[in-house]
């Protein structure tokens, strides 16, 4: 399925299912708004997620890091309810996330790619 949409190159980051679930709860749990945003900040072999309120245009004071295998840097702004629908349909332990730019749809995967969600970034304000 990747193959069909491939643009550019993706850059494959591999992680816990579980971690980055709860991870995402956390920073969006004190969110007022139903359809808060998380954004993601790929910088030197760590992701950093901020809870971001499209109101205000800024990103929260909540965040949760995680490390990761990769050297990605770049920003990307997604949408908190359509990223934990999307990983609760996967059973394995570990999920890919491909990220093309932050203009790019956000690919989820397993490891073997026959089951691949695809989410729109949001652009900020």
């Amino acid at each position: 399925y990747l193959n069909m949409i491939y643009v550019k190159e993706k850059r494959n980051i591999r992680i816990k299912k579980d971690l980055f679930s709860i991870c995402i709860k956390r920073v969006s749990s004190l969110s007022k708004d139903k359809k808060c945003s998380i954004l993601f900040e790929f910088r030197e072999k760590k992701v950093t997620l901020f809870h971001y309120d499209m109101g205000l245009s800024k990103r929260g004071e909540i965040n949760e890091t995680i490390d990761i295998d990769s050297e990605l840097n770049t920003t990307i702004l997604i949408s908190t309810k359509y990223l934990l629908e999307s990983i609760a349909t996967f059973d394995e332990e570990f999920i890919l996330i491909k990220i093309v730019d932050e203009f790019s749809p956000l690919f989820i995967s397993n490891e073997d790619n026959t089951h691949v969600c695809l989410i729109m970034p949001i652009k900020g304000d």
